[in-house]
């Protein structure tokens, strides 16, 4: 998941819109067919009126249900086009599916993500993990990867195979409490910066193959924040573009598992660890110069969001209530 978005590591090794009513119903209903997938023509939103029965326009009638119909169609489209491409986002049919609700997506959520109330949340990926180094010969559907390719070799034994089952990346706002004397616009930027900061983790569950032949779940998690992509060049100012920083990541117990006296055996057994106590060891690194990248926002609403990371890769993900992230 790390290769949607480019880390570049610093000084460190560590590597339309108000359309004429016409046009906006001729838009509505003509649609056409791309290598078997719907593609809906460009509406950027129909907030004065809505399409009538006979075809026109009335602006006494519900504003967004034509735009709402379009909207669920697209959605539909995206994810019959990930079933039949075993959710790789680089296909043509997800990435045309993905072009045509990037077309829907609203101007509030593209001028500045961070800003939106949907941002935040626990998002949970729809698209096959995007680590380095996939391990050949496994069904399409199962995703294998060393530990130690998923982990920047901070991890050990590097060689042991994990199976992806899920990611879940959860956005939680970063409250900054620090008090500033300061008057000058610089520093009522930065705090203004610093309150649309996120945690940007990602928690990827994931299920070891020991050397003694049995399966070990654990939790992999990569460390990240997030806040608005703000530059002095008016050019490199990009809507729908947000920074991100990962600095370090920690490989953990399953929460529910810890106290079952096999697991814990299990685990100090696979990382070589005495196990002195009930809890299983964590282990954690950390970067002393975050991996800087960033992500375009593509589509975000209050169930979807599509990014595409500064590699091109593409991420969809889908809001998933506290509990099921967890």
């Amino acid at each position: 998941l790390l290769e949607h978005i480019a880390l570049q590591p610093i000084m460190r090794t560590y590597k339309c819109a108000t359309t004429a009513s016409g046009r906006a119903a001729r838009l509505a209903t003509n649609t056409c067919i791309i290598h078997g997938v719907l593609l809906l023509p460009l509406l950027c939103s129909i907030d004065a009126f809505s399409i009538s029965t006979a075809g026109g326009t009335n602006p006494k009638q519900p504003p967004q249900s034509a735009s709402a119909t379009i909207i669920n169609q697209a959605k539909q489209n995206l994810r019959q086009a990930l079933k039949t491409s075993n959710y790789r986002s680089e296909t043509e049919a997800v990435q045309a599916a993905v072009r045509e609700l990037a077309e829907l997506n609203a101007p509030s959520n593209e001028a500045d993500p961070c800003s939106s109330p949907l941002f935040e949340g626990r998002w949970l990926g729809l698209t096959a993990p995007t680590f380095p180094g996939r391990i050949e010969g496994t069904p399409d559907d199962v995703y294998k990867f060393k530990l130690g390719r998923m982990s920047f070799n901070q991890f050990q034994p590097a060689d042991l195979v994990c199976t992806v089952d899920r990611i879940v990346n959860p956005v939680i706002p970063i409250n900054d409490d620090s008090d500033s004397d300061s008057d000058s616009s610089a520093d009522d930027e930065a705090a203004a910066a610093s309150l649309a900061c996120f945690s940007y983790s990602f928690h990827s569950s994931i299920s070891i193959a020991t050397k003694c032949g049995n399966d070990l779940p654990a939790l992999l998690i990569s460390d990240a924040i997030c806040r608005p992509w703000t530059h002095t060049n008016e050019e490199d100012c990009i809507k729908g573009r947000v920074e991100v920083a990962f600095g370090g990541g920690s490989l953990e117990p399953v929460k529910n598992l810890i106290g079952d006296e096999g697991y814990n055996r299990l685990w100090g057994e696979t990382f070589n660890v005495v196990m002195d106590q009930d809890v299983p060891q964590s282990f954690r690194y950390d970067v002393e110069r975050p991996f800087k990248g960033f992500i375009d926002v593509l589509y975000l609403d209050e169930e979807l969001r599509i990014t595409r990371g500064n590699m091109g890769t593409i991420v969809i993900a889908e809001r998933v209530r506290k509990e099921l992230a967890e």
